[in-house]
């Protein structure tokens, strides 16, 4: 109840010093001077004041307006410790009839001096933390403390409310910065494409090596390339077809398009085996159906590159494919262009060329697997106009190259994709 009543008087008191002219000429003062209201205080019971002078003279001009004393200042003396004592004194020369404007001048002065020496000797060592501008020095030597604060040199920051304010005036550290996007680039899918190539190849050698040790009969009918069968021109167009063609109309059917199909149709809880390992056997079977240990071969492939794409996009899988059909062609073009002997020699430096930048790259992705798993690293993503221009490739390569259907069926599986995916980005 005491605080109300304090507050409602502080109130009055402001508002009947406002409407005085020598309060009004005061604030009106400077021109183009701006204030802003604080919170009024809450503050013990103050003694009862008499009644002030209906107007002051219109002659009174004050040299200093910033010395005008209100009641919220002497509620500040009266709430702060120790200080108690010297609020009635000033409340009464603050209340006490003003006849001449010299009087009243000094008055006000006296009063503004005895509440701020009341303020200082708070032993907390602080001003009533109710006050905006409580203690604040400037150029009227004492304390300007009231309901208004002078706010002429305040940056234009602080004229607004906090929720509006940049986060450079809030946290300091320079202009505001929205959400990064995440660091993406065909050169880690390439890497990813070196690394499951290899390992693809690796599982390839193997098996076959330990077949071939246990005499088992490979179908008659397949045999790998060899440079006795090809011309150089010839390798050239098997090449692209192998490495280009077939990862971009391969990829985009079995991976995205079958693989995606069956994801959407599986009704339990995994979202990579079922569809992978169905999406797996259906390309095996485009592929190979004579030799069972080539299918199982090019099953395990085929897993390989459903897992690439599930962890890092259509992009990585096309990679894989390509540098997978494209190794084992490279020492047959360097025998076909500079002989036997060069293709042999380079034939024998790219195994460990390959697998010592397979393990290296693999190093350098594990070291980034906490920024992917953050998300500051995302899957290299195949935009709208990129699947345009895949397909456009794929109708040139199934109208110049080989008619082949597969190509057909990836030139719609691309379109379908660019019409899918109309936000993509890079």
């Amino acid at each position: 109840m005491k605080k109300t009543c304090a507050g409602l008087l502080s109130l009055c008191l402001s508002i009947l010093a406002a409407l005085t002219p020598a309060a009004q000429a005061a604030q009106f003062a400077a021109e183009g001077a701006s204030i802003r209201a604080v919170a009024l205080p809450s503050a013990p019971l103050t003694p009862s004041l008499p009644s002030l002078p209906g107007s002051l003279p219109s002659s009174l001009t004050l040299s200093n307006p910033g010395l005008i004393p209100t009641a919220a200042d002497a509620a500040s003396a009266i709430s702060a410790p120790k200080a108690v004592s010297a609020a009635p004194a000033a409340v009464s020369a603050a209340a006490a009839p003003v006849a001449p404007a010299a009087s009243a001048q000094a008055a006000l002065r006296q009063a503004g001096r005895a509440l701020s020496e009341g303020a200082s000797k708070n032993p907390e060592g602080a001003l009533n933390p109710l006050f905006e501008n409580a203690g604040r020095r400037d150029d009227c030597g004492g304390s300007c403390g009231g309901l208004y604060e002078r706010v002429d040199d305040a940056p234009p920051s602080a004229l607004q409310p906090a929720s509006v304010r940049p986060e450079a005036d809030l946290a300091g550290r320079g202009a505001p910065q929205g959400p990064q996007s995440p660091k993406t680039s065909f050169a880690r899918s390439a890497k990813v494409g070196l690394i499951g190539a290899v390992t693809m190849l690796a599982v390839n050698i193997v098996v076959s090596a330990l077949a071939s040790l246990a005499h088992y009969g490979f179908h008659p009918g397949y045999h790998d390339p060899t440079p006795q069968h090809l011309t150089l021109a010839v390798a050239t167009v098997f090449l692209s077809v192998l490495s280009v063609f077939a990862p971009v109309a391969e990829e985009v059917m079995f991976r995205y398009g079958l693989m995606g199909v069956v994801r959407k149709l599986t009704f339990n809880k995994s979202k990579f085996i079922v569809p992978a390992v169905l999406s797996s056997i259906i390309f095996t079977a485009v592929h190979e159906m004579r030799d069972p240990l080539i299918f199982g071969i090019r099953f395990i492939g085929a897993m390989i590159l459903a897992r690439i794409y599930h962890k890092e996009g259509i992009a990585a899988s096309m990679a894989t494919h390509g540098i997978y059909n494209g190794l084992p062609f490279l020492p047959i073009m360097a025998s076909l262009a500079f002989g036997p002997a060069i293709g042999n020699l380079f034939g024998i430096a790219l195994v460990p060329a390959a697998l010592y930048y397979a393990w290296k790259f693999h190093k350098q992705l594990r070291a980034e697997a906490p920024a992917r798993e953050a998300g500051r690293i995302a899957p290299f993503q195949i935009t709208r106009g990129m699947a345009f221009g895949l397909a456009f490739f794929l109708l040139l390569g199934f109208l110049y190259v080989i008619h082949t259907p597969v190509w057909l069926g990836g030139l719609l599986a691309w379109l379908v994709y660019a019409g899918r995916h109309k936000t993509a980005k890079k």
